[in-house]
This record gives structure tokens, sequence and C-alpha cells, in this order.
């Protein structure tokens, strides 16, 4: 058997590749680990070694495919590490072949293109929205409970706030949920609960993340809200939470602008797919609560940020404070 496994969420992708190991080899004698660094010439030979008491090997290679990926550079391979490696794929004996790429989220089309029909390619996405709050609820059930869609949307706005509904439109401020830290919550609720896990089960057990303080600083920056701001800006600690601010403020006022363009009575629900936004009602919180600083304030503050005239996203955040005063332009 010749399997694939893809990411790009971490922790899917390693529970298949386990769950593939123990069903091949359950005692875990027969097992060839490699890492990137392996050539594809020594995953070949170790494939074409007979097990212990000629039982099957499982050979396990590990980020083999991003590195060959990186080398080539975009070029179409002739020959060499990839044409080994598609050959592996292609030999027929008892061993078992898994090549565990947790970090990408698709084959590289050099090997897509020539993959035999009988290799099995797995991809683990990173859950979010309807799918998250069905895997938190499988989650619990294996955990021996149970949850309920008020509580399980309360645990995920406590471990993921703001995020956990969709992904940041720029891929580069895209902080996915991290499902282990759920998975890890969901074990401690379950074992508290003794059944069903209620909302204030969580509000007791789960603590609120620091980024439930970007809800108030985008409100207070949006609204044109000084005092509040310049307070809540003195609550991010770090790059990170700086990058994250950054990012879904100028991500709302980006949307205030297509319901501004959109105009007044216009089916936003409808808009909003039209642009792709996986939550159809984005659109409309957004236009409930008005804005006081200008798409063009906004606009300004990045192109500040990019040209260096200001050092930083930090930098960039201040000025916008500091233009609320004057009021819009």
């Amino acid at each position: 058997m010749r399997r694939i496994i893809l990411g790009p969420d971490q922790m899917l992708a390693r529970r298949a590749r386990d769950a593939f190991v123990v069903e091949r080899d359950p005692g875990g004698l027969s097992v060839d680990r490699f890492d990137a660094s392996t050539s594809a010439g020594v995953v070949r030979d170790a494939l074409a070694t007979i097990g212990f008491f000629g039982t099957g090997r499982v050979v396990m290679a590990t980020g083999v495919i991003e590195r060959l990926q990186k080398e080539l550079s975009g070029r179409k391979p002739s020959g060499g590490e990839p044409q080994v490696l598609i050959d592996a794929l292609s030999s027929t004996n008892d061993n078992a072949l898994i090549l565990y790429e947790p970090t990408l989220d698709k084959l590289p089309a050099w090997l897509r293109s020539a993959l035999p029909a009988d290799v099995s390619v797995e991809e683990f996405p990173i859950p979010r929205g309807r799918d998250l709050i069905a895997w938190v609820k499988r989650e619990t059930k294996a955990a021996g409970a149970t949850i309920d869609d008020g509580a399980t949307q309360r645990l995920l706005d406590r471990v993921a706030p703001g995020r956990w509904r969709e992904a940041n439109r720029n891929p580069a401020f895209d902080v996915p949920p991290d499902l282990l830290s759920l998975s890890s919550e969901i074990g401690k609720l379950a074992a508290y609960a003794e059944g069903g896990i209620s909302v204030e089960d969580v509000d007791t057990l789960v603590a609120a993340s620091n980024e439930d303080r970007m809800f108030p600083l985008i409100d207070a920056i949006t609204s044109g809200d000084s005092p509040s701001t310049w307070r809540e800006l003195a609550t991010l600690v770090g790059d990170d939470d700086v990058g994250r601010a950054y990012s879904q403020i100028m991500t709302t006022l980006e949307l205030g602008a297509i319901t501004d363009s959109a105009g007044a009575g216009s089916n936003l629900p409808e808009v909003a797919k039209e642009i792709g936004l996986k939550n159809p009602n984005r659109l409309t919180q957004v236009a409930r609560k008005g804005r006081v600083v200008t798409t063009a304030q906004a606009t300004k503050a990045d192109r500040l940020m990019k040209t260096g005239r200001v050092a930083s996203q930090q930098a960039a955040l201040d000025w916008v404070a500091v233009q609320m005063r004057r009021g819009p332009r």
C-alpha cells in the first residue's frame, strides 16, 4: 500500500499517520522512519527490504516531497530524485510506504501528474465554521461527553476568538484554530461535566483568550472612540497581537467600504456571497456598527507603513488613532 498524507492541519494529519502505522504494524517492529534529509533512493531501497520474519515493512518518510519541491524551485523535474520517488510509489510489494507531509496542503504538480492511480492521497484542511463545530462535537463524543451548539460556540470564542468562523482573507495574517489546544480543553470539560457540557462549564473551566481584546479595539477604532482606542492599543502584547489587530481592523474597514458601495437597501448577504465571504452575515454586522474612521484614512495608514514613513504596524495603528481627533477626511 502506498499513501501520502497532507496537512495543513498537523494534528489531524498526525492522527491519520499514526492510525495507518498501527494498522499495518501493531507491534511497531518493522517501521522505518526517515526525515526530510533522506534521499529518495534510501526510501526506495528500504521499501524493497523484507521485514522481520518475512512480514511486510512500513516505510515512513516525513517532508521529502516538500524538500524536493523547494530544491526544484519551480523547475520541471528531469529524472533524479523526483523520478526515484515516483518509482518508489509505483513499486508493488507487500511493504507499505507512507509519505507524511503535514505542512503541505496539496501535491506539487510534477508529482500529481505522475502519481499512480492506486496511491491514496489524504488531505487534512484546517476546519473552520460549521466544519469546526462538527469536529468539536465528534471530539467531545470520543471523550465520552456531549456538547450543544451554544457551548460549542462559547468554547470556540474562548479558544480562537475572531478566527474560527473563516480564514483571514490575507493568508499572511491568518492564525488558524489550534486543534491540539481545543482537544485538550474538550478533554478537560468532558472529565468535569460527566456527560453534557454546558455554556456554564465552558465559562468555569476555559480561560478567555487575550484575543478577546481585539473586538473592543476594532469597535473603538471603527466607531471613532479615541480614548477607548488608546486604552485598547495599550493592551496589545508583541508583534503577533499587533499583526492580528492590524489585519482585522483593515479588513473590517475594507468590508465597510464594500457596504457603502453596495448602497442602501442592498441585499448584503448576497453581496457577501458574491465576494466570497464564507459568513454571509459578515457585511450586515459591519454595516450595523457604522464607522468614523474612513477607508481613505486606513489606506493611507497602510501606505505609510509599506513605504517606511511609519516604522511598524503598531505605528500605523497609532497614526489612525491620532486621525480620530481630527475627524474624517
